[in-house]
C-alpha cells in the first residue's frame, strides 16, 4: 500500500489509489505545480500583459440603511467611520472604515433604480457583499483595455468618478466568475 494512503486510510481500511494519487501530500502537489506555472509562465510572459493590482482597495458591502449598519462597525467591531459621502450620479450614499490597508465601504442606495437598491431587492431586502475593489498601479483605462482585450466583459468603458474622488470602473460579473470586480485609481497618485 502506498505511503499516503496508510497515513490518512481509517485503521484497517485502505483507500483506493485513485485517491491517493489526487491526494498526494500538498509538498509533492506543490513542487509539481510550480513547475508548471513556471513553464506556463515563461512561455507566455512575452505575449500577455497584466494588470499592475497594489492592494484590495475596498469592501463593497451593501446595506439597507447606513443609520442602521454604521452602529455595528463602531461599537461591536471597533472601527470608526471615517467617511459618509453621497454620490449623486450612483444614487448611494457611502460609509467608510479602515481595516489595515484595505476599507470597507458601506453603501446604501438613494432610489429604488440604483444598483445597490436592486442588490438589496434581489437579495430578499438583506445586504451583503456587493463586490470588490482593486487598487490598479498602471491606469484603470489602461486595466479595461487589458480586461476587454482578454475577453472580459465591461460596465464601464471608460474610467468615471466615484466615492473618495477615486477613478473607477466596473468588470461585469458575468465575465469575473460571479463576482461585482471594481478598478480603482487616485488620481492624487497616480497624475491622471
Amino acid at each position: 500500500m502506498p505511503e499516503a494512503a496508510r497515513a490518512t486510510a481509517p485503521p484497517g481500511k485502505t483507500l483506493p489509489e485513485s485517491y491517493v494519487r489526487q491526494h498526494k501530500p500538498a509538498r509533492a502537489r506543490k513542487n509539481r505545480t510550480r513547475e508548471i506555472k513556471i513553464n506556463q509562465q515563461t512561455t507566455l510572459l512575452s505575449s500577455i500583459t497584466v494588470m499592475e493590482i497594489s492592494h484590495i482597495e475596498h469592501i463593497g458591502i451593501a446595506v439597507p440603511s447606513l443609520e442602521e449598519a454604521i452602529p455595528f462597525y463602531e461599537n461591536v467591531l471597533g472601527l470608526k467611520c471615517f467617511a459618509i459621502e453621497e454620490v449623486e450620479d450612483q444614487k448611494v450614499k457611502t460609509a467608510f472604515f479602515k481595516v489595515g490597508q484595505t476599507k470597507i465601504e458601506l453603501l446604501e442606495g438613494t432610489a429604488p433604480e440604483s444598483a445597490i437598491s436592486k442588490f438589496i431587492a434581489n437579495n430578499g431586502g438583506r445586504g451583503g457583499i456587493q463586490h470588490v475593489a482593486f487598487a490598479i498601479e498602471d491606469g484603470v483605462a489602461n486595466a479595461l483595455a487589458e480586461a476587454e482585450e482578454k475577453g472580459c466583459r465591461l460596465i464601464d468603458k471608460a474610467p468615471r468618478k466615484g466615492a473618495e474622488g477615486l477613478n473607477i470602473a466596473f468588470l461585469h460579473p458575468k465575465s469575473t466568475v460571479g463576482t461585482l470586480v471594481e478598478l480603482c485609481e487616485d488620481p492624487k497618485k497616480c497624475g491622471c
